[in-house]
């Protein structure tokens, strides 16, 4: 499964394309922090009120969650899957020791990981926003729980598009996602905690709300019926 993982890392790391998306998430980021903490700064002048670290910091987590989790995400394991169909991985895979279980896991979590490191790139950007008055340890944590139920989430919808679909998988993967990110912020209240945006939302509040963590392990909940229902369609084609 160890090989899996590097194998999937590697892809993305030699790849220009994953490159260029690195820097473009890092230069977005930069960009946002900069007029975001301009704006505030001069909000502050006229109404001492406003916390500009939180706000300031709100806005960087919710552009980076969108971007990470509902763009980068679904290439990345569209990508993973895509890879091994063209060089006919999936059978040489089959004839290991390893069970479609691992090979799954495997996936998953070079996915995971390659996200993962996009995350960390703009920490020194969030540790900055969190000197000038953000957010808690205790809700940076929440936020990071938060990535990774919706990032779990939405790679195995991908994967499940990958292996089910030959045309336009990038397209029905990013309906699917920004469906599930953006469509219940219009709906109400009950349905509007569907969306990881939402939420997102809620934990950014100073005050705590339960119904957060409902939400996070509803969101588990659902990934683990995909991970299940996959590993049953690559049981059934070995």
């Amino acid at each position: 499964m160890l090989a899996i993982i590097i194998k999937d890392l590697c892809l993305y790391v030699n790849r220009p394309k994953y490159r260029l998306i690195q820097f473009s998430i890092v230069l977005l980021i930069s960009a946002m922090f900069f007029i975001a903490t301009i704006e505030y700064f001069f909000s502050t002048r006229s109404n001492s009120q406003i916390n500009t670290g939180r706000h300031v910091f709100t806005i960087l987590v919710s552009t980076l969650f969108v971007v990470i989790t509902g763009v980068v995400t679904p290439v990345f394991a569209i990508e993973s899957i895509q890879d091994e169909r063209r060089n006919t991985n999936f059978d040489l895979l089959h004839l290991s020791r390893l069970s479609t279980v691992q090979i799954l896991l495997g996936k998953l979590t070079g996915v995971l990981l390659a996200s993962f490191a996009l995350t960390l790139m703009t920490a020194p950007i969030f540790i900055l926003s969190t000197y000038i008055g953000g957010f808690r340890l205790k809700d940076l944590l929440t936020c990071g729980i938060l990535f990774l139920s919706a990032n779990t989430l939405f790679v195995l919808i991908s994967f499940s598009l990958a292996l089910n679909l030959h045309e336009n998988i990038l397209s029905f993967s990013y309906g699917t996602v920004f469906a599930v990110i953006f469509l219940p912020l219009v709906a109400p209240k009950p349905i509007w905690w569907i969306s990881p945006l939402a939420i997102l939302i809620e934990i950014v509040k100073p005050e705590s709300n339960p119904k957060v963590w409902l939400s996070v392990g509803g969101y588990f909940a659902v990934a683990l019926l995909f991970f299940i229902l996959i590993n049953r369609r690559l049981a059934f084609k070995a």
